[in-house]
């Protein structure tokens, strides 16, 4: 049988009848040997009842910022429109794999869940708190904006086998402070942080760029797929 991996949907509080996902994501998990399973951050939903029954996790992308307050911050200017559902959904589903040791793939907002969920920080936006900042971080999912250069012995370069890529580039927000526990394994030539590592899970990986969209040209990124599904 292959491995259940929940994958987290979108949510819109302003039309509640509607949870969705990217294609891209369920069919990357499909042909790296997973079955998707799609998590919908329904009210009153616990976590561990749904998260029990999978064998790993996809912590999705999606056009909302997660609530300053959960690390430690006010809202500053350039913060974007905000889904307090989901993104409490997704750090409790974090957490919960943390305590059981369950593989979690976060993609792009879902790296920044991870660090959050660990106790680190985010540039609430890019511009207008790094305004020196060199690249810009917001070209799409279908092209390949900028290299990425991979820490040697970490995660993500035992996965991709090498020590620099090129990524797509779809965010406004950033890594700032890496939480205790992580580390940082990719970094944009600029200095923002792009992809994220626990040194205490077997499976604990973020990355800032879209890989389930890369797939469909290069079958390279389906490697963090299947390291996902394989780990669990």
């Amino acid at each position: 049988m292959r491995p259940l991996i929940g994958i987290t949907c979108d949510y819109d509080s302003a039309d509640p009848a509607k949870f969705w996902l990217r294609e891209e994501y369920a069919a990357a998990v499909l042909h790296a040997g997973g079955m998707p399973v799609l998590l919908a951050p329904l009210a009153g939903l616990h976590v561990g009842d749904v998260a029990a029954k999978c064998n790993g996790f996809v912590i999705t992308g999606g056009d909302f910022d997660i609530e300053p307050h959960h690390y430690g911050e006010s809202p500053l200017p350039g913060l974007g429109k905000l889904n307090p559902r989901r993104s409490g959904f997704e750090l409790e589903l974090v957490h919960w794999a943390f305590r059981n040791d369950a593989p979690v793939l976060g993609i792009c907002g879902g790296m920044q869940a991870i660090n959050v969920a660990f106790g680190g920080t985010l540039y609430q936006d890019i511009s207008t708190q790094l305004p020196g900042a060199s690249l810009n971080h917001r070209q799409g999912r279908s092209t390949r904006a900028h290299e990425v250069s991979i820490e040697p012995g970490t995660l993500l370069a035992g996965l991709l086998q090498k020590t620099a890529t090129d990524t797509n580039s779809s965010h406004h927000q950033g890594v700032k402070e890496v939480a205790p526990g992580l580390r940082a394994s990719g970094t944009a030539p600029d200095g923002i942080i792009e992809a994220i590592e626990s040194r205490d899970s077997r499976f604990m990986l973020g990355v800032q760029w879209h890989p389930e969209s890369l797939c469909v040209i290069d079958p390279l990124w389906l490697r963090v797929f299947e390291g996902l599904v394989g780990a669990g």
